[in-house]
């Protein structure tokens, strides 16, 4: 039974070790600066997808 457990938990670490390098690379990602005033319209015509906004300042 300890074998087994060991024999399993060895294959699951293999399984999941390998899969990021089987997945396939997201090539549909862009990046883009815009600024204020057309965030609205950047984001509107990306509707229905995933967008990540990210506000930062230097004071």
């Amino acid at each position: 039974m300890r074998l087994l457990r060991t024999l399993f938990g060895a294959i699951l670490l293999l399984v999941l070790s390998l899969s990021p390098a089987l997945a396939q690379p997201a090539s549909s990602i862009q990046l883009a600066t815009v600024k204020y005033d057309g965030l609205a319209d950047a984001v509107k015509k990306h509707r229905g997808k995933v967008v990540y906004v990210d506000f930062w300042s230097v004071y």
